[in-house]
């Protein structure tokens, strides 16, 4: 997105390579509504806790949200999101989950935030080269 509010974090742990899925994917979490809209989060670990208390892979300031909200994993090659027995609950696509394969374009909303999870095919990203002259 160049839309001006729109900003990459690489990464979301401790600065681990990010774990490929079977299919050669990268995922990421873009913010859709809360105070951090228009942040892009890569999910570059096999297990990304989010929430708002210590301890998580990603810290979303939001009352709304539980301190271990919710956690994304890579299971059977399958992207994953699982509610932690959060306050609030966990939604993907408009329905209350406990928990869900999730994939491109899916809608997740925990607390005051959702998100859009996006999984990009690394075999097809576009590629630059500077040619000489």
């Amino acid at each position: 997105m160049r839309d001006g509010r729109t900003q990459i974090v690489h990464g979301t742990g401790d600065g681990a390579r990010q774990h490929p899925s079977s299919q050669g994917g990268r995922a990421s979490l873009t913010v859709l509504t809360g105070e951090r809209v228009g942040q892009q989060f890569i999910l570059e670990k096999p297990r990304t806790i989010i929430g708002r208390g210590p301890g998580v892979d990603l810290a979303i300031d939001d009352s709304a949200m539980s301190r271990q909200h919710m956690v994304f994993e890579i299971r059977d090659g399958q992207f994953q999101v699982r509610d932690l027995d959060s306050t609030n609950g966990l939604m993907l696509n408009g329905r209350v989950v406990a928990a869900a394969e999730v994939k491109d374009g899916d809608r997740i909303k925990a607390g005051a935030h959702e998100f859009q999870f996006i999984l990009e095919d690394e075999r097809r990203r576009p590629q630059t080269y500077v040619l000489p002259g």
